[in-house]
């Protein structure tokens, strides 16, 4: 897909809002809401329960998200911050770590 197209396909994907076809994925709570405003992104990292602590999940959305503004070109600018009112975000969740036994 041109670099062009793609822009094109994921501003209607943004400003489609309503409607659209529902997932067993879009049935879970997002950890990372996106939205682009001109050439502004804005990342919320959206976990207050664990005061937005970066999860794998988070991450790998983080990851394709930025790689999708980064090969549409139209983004100049990300601006991050954390759902709640406790913290911005707490680190990398120590809970999700996995434990590896001894020899390994």
């Amino acid at each position: 897909m041109s670099s062009s197209r793609f822009c094109w396909v994921w501003k209607n994907k943004l400003n489609n809002k309503q409607g659209g076809k529902v997932t067993e994925n879009s049935l879970q709570q997002d950890v990372l809401l996106h939205e682009q405003h001109g050439h502004i992104g804005l990342i919320t990292f959206n976990r207050p329960e664990q005061r937005n602590a970066l999860s794998p999940q988070l991450l790998r959305q983080l990851c394709k998200v930025l790689a999708d503004w980064a090969a549409c070109g139209e983004i100049r600018v990300v601006i991050f911050t954390g759902a709640g009112d406790k913290a911005f975000s707490a680190g990398y969740d120590i809970g999700a770590i996995e434990t590896v036994g001894p020899g390994h």
